[in-house]
């Protein structure tokens, strides 16, 4: 692609305004040694990292009534969250050891399917999740994450 159509669609991007959405990415593509540039209307067409999708996946099974199915992706977004920042593990559990067992042993159990290891509903879940990231600083980036994803 030339240079000055660079500028030309920057300009044309610019000066669009989408009320729908916020932020301004664009996705360049290429397609038979020609670059097609597609501007982005909508959070969900953004690439979304791994993180994102496990909190994506929460928010659907919490829309959905499935408790003990969030248990799993939750012990991932907390094993990631002290990975990236640096964190152990037994921090995040250090202020309520029970939640250990909600976000750890439970999400691993699989003896019967039909039942509800947790005696937890999503609402009662979430709300765990929230004090946790309460109770080691990071309020923010629960609420952040929780409600990009709502």
């Amino acid at each position: 692609m030339h240079l000055h159509k660079i500028f030309y669609a920057l300009k044309w991007w610019k000066d669009n305004r989408k009320s729908s959405y916020n932020k301004t990415t664009y996705h360049l593509h290429k397609v038979d040694g020609k670059t097609q540039i597609n501007m982005l209307t909508s959070p969900s067409e953004d690439l979304k990292n791994s993180y994102d999708e496990l909190w994506e996946e929460v928010k659907w099974l919490y829309n959905n009534q499935k408790p003990s199915l969030m248990l799993n992706p939750l012990r991932r977004i907390f094993e990631t969250y002290c990975k990236f920042n640096n964190i152990d593990l037994s921090e995040l559990y250090a202020k309520n050891p029970q939640a250990k067992k909600y976000f750890d042993v439970n999400s691993h159990d699989i003896d019967d399917p039909g039942t509800d290891p947790n005696g937890k509903n999503e609402t009662e879940i979430l709300k765990e999740v929230e004090d946790i990231f309460n109770e080691i600083g990071a309020l923010n980036h629960f609420n952040a994450l929780w409600k990009e994803n709502s």
